[in-house]
């Protein structure tokens, strides 16, 4: 019934119970899992500069990521689940800021100053990209100015 499934976490208790129940559902239907974490580094390092170096925050968000993924890919494989993923095809939404600017979505580690979106601070705009991932799974998203962020994940590839 389901080939693939796909599994956002964040940490978070709610996210562990997700991935709990994922990988007893791919257990059951014989499924392959698909990890996904994504941090909007952009809005976190506005709220919380004045205790950290926005470089050292960033930095310690992917470390973070990494090791949740690497974690989960641990738990799913100890129960004789597959899980991995090469990319994923996101639909993004930049609105509402306060200034125009760009957001960026690459492999965590990645320094590819590729612009995924345009948005013009005012109202919203939407636009679609396939990402490649990172070897633990992530993709990290930046900002040049603040801005609400949507992302949708539409698609993932092995």
């Amino acid at each position: 019934m389901y080939e693939r499934i796909l599994v956002p976490i964040d940490g978070g208790a709610t996210s562990q119970r997700g991935l709990e129940e994922a990988i007893a559902l791919a257990k059951r239907l014989g499924s392959t899992l698909h990890l996904l974490n994504v941090v909007d580094a952009r809005l976190l390092i506005a709220e919380v500069s004045a205790f950290a170096p926005p470089g050292q925050l960033l930095d310690d968000w992917r470390a973070a990521g990494e090791k949740l993924l690497a974690d989960a890919v641990v738990l799913a494989r100890s129960r004789g689940i597959t899980a991995d993923a090469k990319a994923a095809t996101l639909n993004l939404v930049a609105a509402g800021g306060p200034a125009a600017g760009y957001l960026t979505v690459v492999p965590c580690g990645d320094a590819s100053p590729v612009s995924n979106l345009n948005y013009p601070g005012i109202g919203a705009v939407a636009n679609g990209a396939t990402v490649m991932l990172d070897a633990q799974g992530s993709v990290c998203v930046t900002t040049s100015a603040p801005t609400y962020l949507i992302i949708d994940i539409t698609g993932i590839w092995q």
